[in-house]
């Protein structure tokens, strides 16, 4: 999946809309329907070609123009920002375990299953888990570490 974005060419901080291609087409469509007349389609579409194989098919019209710096309509770009690919994203699912139980501790305070003292101990220097609360964290990280691994594709 990529996402995109249409920008104004003579200021490129003025972004019009930034998404998947069709979050695009629709964005700039309906800021042609706010800030043109009945009737406009005709009109701009003689002027600016590209503007209706854009609004018509975006798929087509990248295949045809491509997809980096195009101008659509009057000053209004299309370029990619980022691709997502549909390859391996990397998780250090170690990290990921502990993140996860960290949060679920932190979800039992607050929902006053623990109080704070029964799961946390202070000092001057850090924070840190009290007796109860690392035989907790253990306990989640092990079952989270456990999900993770079981989920990977090999």
């Amino acid at each position: 999946m990529n996402i995109y974005q249409i920008y104004d060419a003579e200021d490129n901080s003025v972004v019009l809309r930034k998404g998947t291609l069709n979050e695009c087409r629709i964005a700039l469509h309906q800021w042609l329907d706010d800030n043109n007349d009945e009737g406009w389609e005709q009109e701009k579409y003689e002027e600016y070609p590209n503007l209706e194989s854009f609004l018509s098919s975006p798929i087509e019209f990248i295949n045809q123009h491509g997809d980096t710096d195009v101008e659509i309509y009057s000053d209004w770009m299309l370029s990619i920002v980022y691709a997502i690919s549909d390859s391996n994203i990397l998780v250090n699912k170690i990290e990921l375990a502990s993140e996860l139980a960290s949060a679920k501790l932190e979800d039992m305070v607050e929902e006053n299953i623990y109080s704070y003292n029964d799961i946390y101990v202070e000092s001057e220097a850090e924070m840190t888990y009290t007796e109860v609360g690392q035989d907790i964290f253990h306990g989640y990280y092990d079952h989270y570490l456990t999900i993770i691994e079981q989920a990977q594709i090999k």
